[in-house]
């Protein structure tokens, strides 16, 4: 297994898929499952546009990647995001679930259907909207707590229970059929089988931050400080990214 900014150079374990869109090549390499290469890849049900500057951009009806990764209860997932627009829908930066079942796991930067003013949270049969949205940042989600850019963003208040659907990038996978298309940019995306703590995703949305449109930054930030270690990479209730 690889490691990089989403695992914090393996002090974060869990991490079963990790996509970086922003600072490389080309859509080929953007794909990668860069936590084991091969495994899990993101592949296109209709590809979005690619800028090594901005990553993907989705259009908001009809483009979506799939992960193959399957959510179950324990999950928690976090994405890095830019220039959501005004989408019809509660549209996910990632998602998947059926309607009305407890298998629902999403996060909806910009709650559509809700009048285009909150963030929506899904997870199992349980849901959490609150004012404002939000057009950029890093959104994230554990069974415990929703985030947003690092901070708690109040309790995630749901069971997941049941077979869950495959995760989708830029859109909800509800039974095998994309819907609820994102109008809207994606850097950065990693999916984890265990519940991260505040602090670990305090990290991770500052590697996610961290990451430029600057072709051939390494997959692993160095030198960006981070809640728990100090300049020198010593452990301190938060510490420094510093890798190779």
């Amino acid at each position: 297994m690889a490691s990089g900014w989403w695992d914090n150079n393996g002090a974060i374990t869990g991490c079963v898929a990790a996509y970086q869109a922003i600072g490389v090549a080309d859509l080929a390499t953007s794909y990668v499952n860069l936590q084991n290469p091969g495994t899990n890849n993101a592949a296109p049900g209709v590809a979005p546009t690619f800028a090594t500057l901005t990553g993907w951009t989705f259009n908001g009806s009809t483009q979506y990647l799939t992960t193959g990764v399957v959510p179950a209860a324990g999950y928690s997932a976090i994405v890095r995001f830019s220039g959501v627009g005004a989408p019809s829908t509660n549209a996910p930066v990632l998602g998947s679930g059926n309607t009305g079942a407890a298998n629902g796991f999403q996060m909806n930067p910009v709650a559509g259907a809700l009048g285009g003013t909150s963030v929506q949270y899904v997870y199992g049969n349980g849901f959490q909207t609150l004012v404002p949205q939000f057009t950029s940042g890093v959104i994230g989600i554990t069974p415990l707590h929703d985030y947003i850019d690092g901070g708690e963003n109040g309790a995630t208040g749901g069971t997941f229970s049941g077979a869950g659907q495959a995760l989708y990038i830029g859109a909800r996978n509800n039974g095998g059929t994309a819907d609820r298309f994102l109008p809207g940019s994606i850097q950065a995306v990693a999916i984890y089988s265990t519940t991260l703590t505040t602090p670990e995703m305090a990290t991770l949305a500052a590697l996610m931050n961290a990451l430029s449109g600057a072709l051939g930054q390494p997959a692993a930030v160095r030198g960006v400080l981070v809640p728990g270690m100090n300049r020198d990479g010593r452990r301190i209730g938060a510490s420094r990214i510093g890798w190779g």
